[in-house]
C-alpha cells in the first residue's frame, strides 16, 4: 500500500510538472517570447533533461519553436519586401521632383515664347 501511494504521488508530481511546462510554453507563445529550453528551465525551475526526456513536452517544444521560426521567416520576408517598396517609393519621389522641375522649366519657356510671339504680332 505504501509503495502504491509513493508511485501515485510521483505520478501526480510528474503531471503537475507537465502542466507547468505546457502552461509556460503557451504563455511564452501568446506573449511572442522566443521559446527555448533554457528559457523554459529558468521560468519553470524544471531541469533541462525534463524537457528532453519527456516525449510530450519535447514534441510541444519542437512544435512551438517550428511555429516561431516560420513566423520569424515570414516577418523577415515582410521586412525585406517593405525595404524594397521603400526604395521604389524613394525612386518615384525623386522622379516626381525631376518631372516637376522639368514642368516648371517648360512653363517658363512657354511663357517666354508667348511673350516673344506677342511682340512679333504687335510689330505687324
Amino acid at each position: 500500500m505504501k509503495a502504491n501511494k509513493i508511485i501515485e504521488m510521483s505520478q501526480e508530481k510528474s503531471r503537475q510538472k507537465v502542466k507547468l511546462a505546457m502552461d509556460e510554453i503557451q504563455r511564452m507563445r501568446n506573449e511572442g517570447e522566443r521559446i527555448t529550453v533554457s528559457g523554459l528551465c529558468k521560468r519553470t525551475g524544471l531541469s533541462n533533461s525534463f524537457f528532453y526526456r519527456n516525449p510530450k513536452i519535447k514534441e510541444e517544444v519542437h512544435k512551438a519553436v517550428d511555429i516561431q521560426n516560420q513566423s520569424y521567416k515570414m516577418n523577415i520576408d515582410e521586412v525585406e519586401l517593405l525595404d524594397e517598396y521603400k526604395e521604389k517609393l524613394l525612386a518615384m519621389r525623386i522622379e516626381i521632383i525631376k518631372l516637376k522641375a522639368e514642368n516648371q522649366k517648360l512653363k517658363s519657356e512657354l511663357d517666354f515664347l508667348r511673350i516673344q510671339q506677342e511682340g512679333v504680332s504687335d510689330v505687324k
